[in-house]
């Protein structure tokens, strides 16, 4: 006779799936957000140096200074 504690219940199957889809479902919403907040940064960043640009003359060396700093512990 088989031990109860080793014998999966018979809905084991179906409610693993149903984990499996939790899971899955939990990634995509965390990518979703995760790319949501990058665009509102991108956006932020973008239209704040368009903004010194034109109010404050900003040319591209900014943006050349702040792309080599992007890689260093300065940002």
């Amino acid at each position: 006779m088989a031990d109860k504690q080793n014998v999966l219940p018979d809905n084991y199957d179906n409610w693993r799936k149903e984990v499996i889809s939790l899971i899955e479902s939990s990634k995509l919403k965390a990518i979703f957000s995760v790319n949501a907040e990058l665009l509102a940064l991108y956006w932020k960043i973008g239209n704040d140096i368009l903004i010194k640009q034109r109010e404050q003359g900003w040319g591209t060396k900014v943006i050349r200074q702040l792309r080599s700093e992007e890689h260093t512990s300065e940002l």
